[in-house]
């Protein structure tokens, strides 16, 4: 039975971990893309990549939220 879930995106800020990482995970596990957001770009690309191996569809984008530039930027590319 397919989840409700799949086939949608889900952009989770502060996304490499604690809260936000454990929303990525969940959202994974139910088939969704997740797009992970956060500044630290190393922990970001490594969070993804574990998604990623697990069978996930993530993806990194780096964004400081305190800049409106940057979140537009990340925006932009979903």
């Amino acid at each position: 039975m397919a989840s409700e879930l799949a086939g949608t995106t889900c952009v989770i800020t502060g996304a490499a971990r604690g809260i936000g990482a454990s929303i990525a995970a969940t959202f994974s596990r139910e088939d969704g893309r997740v797009v992970v957001l956060d500044f630290d770009a190393e922990a970001g690309r490594m969070f993804a990549d574990r998604l990623n191996a697990a069978g996930a569809d993530a993806h990194f984008q780096h964004v400081d939220v305190r800049d409106e530039s940057s979140v537009a930027t990340a925006a932009a590319t979903v």
